[in-house]
This record gives C-alpha cells, sequence and structure tokens, in this order.
C-alpha cells in the first residue's frame, strides 16, 4: 500500500502533519509512506521516521507547471491524506490518491466539488491540539484515531555539526537560542534577548543563536549579539541543516525560542525548553513535549508540559485583535504587543530554574 500525505504549508506546520507518517506504519507495517509538501520544507523532513520520500512543488507554479505535477501523480497512491482544505491540496491529493481523507468541507457552494469528489471526510475537532486534529484524518485508513508525537528529523544525510561549531564549543556547557519566526509577530523583544543571553553567560554557558538563511533574520540576530564576546556568544544563522540544528538541540542544555517550527523540533527532542507565545492558538499550535503531552491551555500564562515551559503574556490571554500577522496595539504593527512588552523577569526565571536542574 502507498499512501500519501499532502501539506501546503509552512515548516511547523508541515513538521506537525509529518507525525502522521509513525502511525501509519505502526498500524500498516508494509505500508510506503511519501509526503508532498512545499520544496522550501524538504529539508526540515530530513530523516523523519517514518516518511520514506518527500515530494517538493514549488510554492508559486504556472498552471502549465501544476497540471503537469497533477498529471504526473496520478492514481500514484492507494490513499492521499490532505491535512488541510485548500483548493491546491484538494487537487494533489484528489489526483494522486484513488480514496483521499480530508477535513469536512463547508456546507455552502465552496465545497461542494470538494463534496462530490473525496472519498472521505472526517469530522475535525478543533478543540484539539493540531496534531490530534491531523491524526483524526487517518480513521478512515486504519480504523481508528491514532495519539501521534511530533518527531525530530534525524539528519541522516549529515550526522555530523560543522567541525567549527564543535571547535567553538570545545565540550563546553551551552544553550540555544531561537529568535525568528515566518511571521514578526512572533517575535520577541531584542531587549529581553540580550538580558536572557547575559544571565546565561553568567551562569556559564555559551550561547548559540540558530535560524534560517534570510538576511532579515542574520541582520536581527547580528543585532542581538553586537557587543558580546565571541568566546561566548555566536551565531549559526543560515550555516547548519534542520537536521543539524536538531542535533544541536539535542545536545544542549536549555533551548529558548518563539512559536516557530524549530521550537516543534527542539521539544521533540526531550531538551528542556522555554517556548514564548503570543497570538497564537497554544492549544492548537503549542509544540508536543518529548513524553507527557496533553493539552495546552489559553488561560494560563505559565505552563510547564513535560520538558516544554510555555510563557506568554498574562495581560493579553483573551486578546484577539492581531488580524494577517499585524497587531493595533503595536508601532510597528508587524510586531506582536503582547511579546514585545513580555516581562523579560519571567522568562529569565523559566530558563535559570532549567540551568538550575541540569547543573
Amino acid at each position: 500500500m502507498k499512501v500519501l500525505i499532502v501539506s501546503t504549508r509552512y515548516l511547523g506546520d508541515c513538521l506537525i502533519a509529518a507525525g502522521l507518517a509513525a502511525p501509519i506504519k505502526t498500524y500498516l507495517p508494509e505500508a510506503e509512506v511519501h509526503m508532498l509538501t512545499f520544496e522550501s520544507n524538504c529539508s526540515i523532513l530530513e530523516g523523519v521516521q517514518g516518511i520514506d520520500h518527500v515530494i517538493g512543488v514549488k510554492q508559486h507554479p504556472k498552471k502549465g507547471e501544476q497540471l503537469k505535477e497533477l498529471m504526473s501523480l496520478r492514481n500514484h497512491y492507494d490513499w492521499a491524506i490532505i491535512t488541510m482544505q485548500s483548493t491546491r491540496a484538494c487537487l494533489y491529493g484528489y489526483f494522486a490518491g484513488k480514496k483521499q481523507s480530508m477535513p469536512k468541507p463547508d456546507s455552502g457552494s465552496h465545497g461542494l466539488w470538494k463534496r462530490w469528489l473525496m472519498s472521505n471526510f472526517v469530522e475535525v475537532d478543533h478543540a484539539l491540539p493540531m496534531i490530534d486534529q491531523m491524526a483524526s484524518l487517518l480513521e478512515p485508513l486504519i480504523g481508528k484515531r491514532p495519539a501521534p508525537q511530533e518527531v525530530p528529523p534525524a539528519c541522516p544525510s549529515n550526522p555530523n555539526l560543522p567541525q567549527s561549531l564543535l571547535d567553538w564549543l570545545n565540550d563546553s556547557k551551552f544553550v540555544v537560542f531561537h529568535t525568528q519566526s515566518r511571521y514578526r509577530d512572533k517575535s520577541w523583544s531584542d531587549k529581553g534577548w540580550r538580558e536572557l543571553t547575559l544571565r546565561a553567560i553568567d551562569k556559564g554557558y555559551k550561547v548559540c543563536f540558530t535560524g534560517g538563511p534570510g538576511q532579515q533574520e542574520a541582520q536581527r540576530i547580528a543585532e542581538i549579539v553586537k557587543g558580546f564576546d565571541e568566546r561566548y556568544v555566536r551565531s549559526f544563522a543560515g550555516l547548519l541543516s534542520f537536521g543539524q540544528t536538531g542535533s544541536l538541540i539535542e545536545k544542549a542544555s536549555c533551548y529558548v525560542g518563539v512559536d516557530t517550527g524549530t521550537t516543534h523540533v527542539a521539544a521533540a527532542t526531550g531538551t528542556p525548553c522555554v517556548t514564548l507565545f503570543g497570538p497564537t492558538d497554544p492549544i492548537a499550535w503549542g509544540p508536543s513535549p518529548k513524553e507527557g503531552r496533553g493539552v495546552w491551555r489559553r488561560d494560563e500564562s505559565l505552563r510547564q508540559m513535560g520538558n516544554v515551559i510555555m510563557i506568554r503574556n498574562a495581560n493579553y490571554l483573551d486578546c484577539h485583535q492581531c488580524d494577517r500577522h499585524r497587531c493595533p496595539l503595536n508601532d510597528p504593527q508587524e510586531l506582536g504587543h503582547c511579546l514585545q512588552t513580555l516581562e523579560t523577569g519571567k522568562v529569565v526565571e523559566s530558563f535559570e530554574s532549567i540551568l538550575q536542574k541540569a547543573s
């Protein structure tokens, strides 16, 4: 049997969808599981358990290119698990799978063609974490709704960290900070990161900043680390694959990061983590710890689950004013006011409690 998981979303969303592969393999050991996603996501799926092959597609293909992609997939799979309701994801699933499983579409005319063409629909409970919402799509395939875990990349193609990084670490204790998400409204303040960096150095730890290859991300990290001694603080943004980043985090004493795909990887490694959440729904998108997974709460500003501590601004727990990643309470609006005003002391306290246990 061949199964295709379709996820035309970005980073963290894609990594959560990849968590469906392991339960498919558990209940259907002979199944061959492939995943279709954007080309830019392929590196984050490096060595993810249960995925036998990754198909990368362009984010914005020409119509002729997309038609060629669709026809090349025609009935290649016994099942297509469509993790979202977008037109493009549904087209890939319809063409690729002899049978499909997807969230139940809207009852109006917009969802009419999906109801005509797709074979199986699942009522998704939107009060559950996103990984459980996606897992419900496996019911038509395996006969039940499993409880999957998010899985970190295994980095099989290049298991070794760069020698320059290893030389710099020199067997020292270190922590990993990840400051950036795809969207700026999820960013914590530069002042907060600098204060946290100072605390790490004072405790005898080196600080590794990780991130993607984007110029804007590199510039922001450069501003944060400006003035710090490179013997203790260094940015490796854009220098590590996603799998290597996961390997680095797994060896760290602590990880601190914003709401992004790397934080999901960090949580899955089992390393003690502090995650800073702002406008995003923590129930749907909160990272899953390696063990002891439950449901995050919307009414709590501080909560620990397994190896993960989630911190939110207590003054904005019930704030829903952000629209399209723009915050009307902040200037500039691209930044979320709840995170820009998140109390540094609260983050430092959780961070230092982890370091104290590690020492």
